[in-house]
């Protein structure tokens, strides 16, 4: 698999325009991929509204943790599968 850079403005944009149905699969395919996420959340600053942020709550976690620190793999993969489902 060739890994592409992750594009948090694309990923951020793709995902919030997914509908409730749409983002669930997202979900369900990447668990069925091991990474065990059960929500991913989109968020911007007021302050700094340029600045995008994708948090995913891992299964075994209770906290949400931040794109930023996710492996490449990782974000590839989400980058992907994001992609797949908004067709």
């Amino acid at each position: 698999m060739v890994m592409k850079e992750f594009d948090i403005d694309k990923a951020y944009t793709t995902y919030s325009n997914l509908d409730k149905l749409q983002r669930k699969m997202v979900i369900d395919r990447l668990n069925a991929e091991g990474i065990n996420v059960s929500a991913i959340r989109c968020y911007v600053y007021k302050e700094a509204p340029g600045i995008k942020h994708i948090f995913f709550r891992f299964k075994e976690n209770k906290e949400d943790v931040p794109y930023f620190s996710l492996n490449k793999e990782q974000l590839s993969k989400i980058q992907e599968i994001i992609k797949q489902i908004a067709g």
